[in-house]
């Protein structure tokens, strides 16, 4: 299987949003941390599986809740780009891009 690394920026969005729902209700951070990790296993199992949405980035949307994580499969690993909320502005992970 291969090796899943967040870039920077997509780490920091990711404990954000982690720290945003803690505040709205206790337990309900662990919750999404619990599912975006669940997501990072699915991407690692089967990386193709879930769509390309621009150039060769992929997608996979978390169940029930406004969020994506964005992500590149390379031979030796994958890449997060972002545990972006919907309501953003695409252009803001685009340009993460190499």
């Amino acid at each position: 299987m291969k090796r899943l690394r967040l870039l920077p920026e997509a780490r920091v969005e990711y404990f954000a949003a982690i720290d945003w729902y803690e505040e709205r209700r206790h337990g309900l951070g662990a919750k999404f941390f619990e599912q975006v990790r669940r997501s990072f296993d699915q991407i690692r199992e089967t990386p193709q599986r879930y769509p390309a949405v621009y150039l060769d980035v992929r997608k996979l949307r978390l169940k029930g809740l406004p969020y994506v994580v964005l992500y590149q499969s390379f031979e030796d690993e994958i890449l997060v780009i972002s545990v972006f909320h919907t309501s953003r502005n695409p252009d803001e992970w685009k340009s993460r891009l190499s």
